[in-house]
């Protein structure tokens, strides 16, 4: 996400499960929770929508904005850092999430003068490699182990997934000199989908 000021600023964001797709810009306008009662009178039309994580499912802040006229959705955390949600159903269009931090920001940015803001969502095609190795084992049977290395823009990529690759590779360091009745194939997975 980008604000269109003077000095353009670019905002982390991650884009929720089930969000449509797209290249929107607007003015920024807060809608508090998102909940029916917190919709200007004048309703969103054309404008991206700003709202705190919270009291409503993420679903019901997309209907609720883009019935209104909203062309996109931001939420930002109600606690520090950045999430990744969830819609239940797909959407239209754009719906991102930012860090709680970020979303202050832009609250006190909105509070001092309109500002137009854009969403680019796109998806792009990608290659990947696994990585394979495998140590023969006395049988025909083979076992798999495997982790992803991959991970989310906005994520730690620690957690999700070098963790798992670390633990992968220290499972094949303790195996390198056993006698197994199968084949061992490990295999970091460049892609988790």
């Amino acid at each position: 996400m980008t604000l269109n000021t003077p000095q353009r600023r670019e905002f982390v964001a991650v884009p929720m499960s089930q969000s449509g797709l797209g290249d929107v810009s607007g003015i920024l306008t807060h809608v508090g929770l998102a909940t029916l009662g917190e919709i200007p009178d004048g309703g969103l039309q054309g404008r991206i929508a700003l709202a705190k994580r919270g009291i409503i499912r993420f679903r019901v802040k997309a209907e609720n904005v883009f019935a209104a006229g909203a062309v996109g959705l931001v939420v930002y955390n109600s606690s520090s850092g950045i999430f990744q949600g969830s819609l239940a159903n797909e959407s239209e269009f754009p719906v991102i999430s930012i860090s709680g931090e970020d979303g202050e920001a832009l609250e006190g940015l909105l509070a001092e003068a309109e500002t137009e803001a854009a969403i680019a969502l796109t998806i792009r095609e990608r290659t990947s490699r696994n990585v394979i190795a495998e140590k023969p084992g006395a049988g025909e049977g083979v076992v798999v182990l495997g982790g992803h290395y991959d991970s989310v823009s906005g994520m730690a990529g620690a957690n999700d997934n070098a963790s798992g690759t670390a633990v992968l590779l220290a499972i094949a360091h303790k195996l390198a000199n056993v006698d197994l009745p199968f084949t061992l194939r490990f295999v970091p997975f460049g892609l988790k989908n």
